[in-house]
Formats: structure tokens, sequence, C-alpha cells
């Protein structure tokens, strides 16, 4: 088996980067905004809270909306 190419670290590390920063943004987008087909945050308050049992529900949807979303855009933001 052949060593990799040495440039695959330097190429690879951000492009891990963004994909997950855009993955997380649209999932925390769907949760705060309703954006992508989300519910927005009172649909996310509702399920969190009538569904999972975690009261109250409406913290927990904006603090998981915007730790994705935010978290996201740091992820993309850091290259």
């Amino acid at each position: 088996m052949s060593a990799p190419p040495t440039s695959w670290p330097f190429t690879t590390y951000p492009l891990v980067r963004i994909t997950t920063g855009l993955l997380l943004m649209p999932h925390g987008a769907q949760k705060l905004f309703g954006w992508f087909g989300g519910y927005g945050l009172s649909g996310t308050r509702s399920s969190f809270g009538d569904t999972l049992g975690m009261e109250p529900g409406v913290l927990f949807a904006l603090l998981a909306g915007l730790v994705e979303f935010f978290g996201g855009l740091a992820w993309c933001w850091a290259c």
C-alpha cells in the first residue's frame, strides 16, 4: 500500500469542515426559521416539549437550533 500524497491533509481538512458546516447550518435553520422544509421554532418546541418530554421545550428548541446553525457557520468560517 502506498502512502497518500502529501497534499491530502491540506485539502481534505478544509473540505470536511466546509461539508460538515454546510450540513449543520440548514439543519439549525429548519429548527429556528422553518427554512428547507422545517417546522420553525414553534414546531420544534412542541416536538421537544410534547413528544420528547424536554421542558421547557422552547428553550431546548432554541438552544438546539442556535448550536446547529451557528456551530455550522463556525465550522465553515474557521477554514
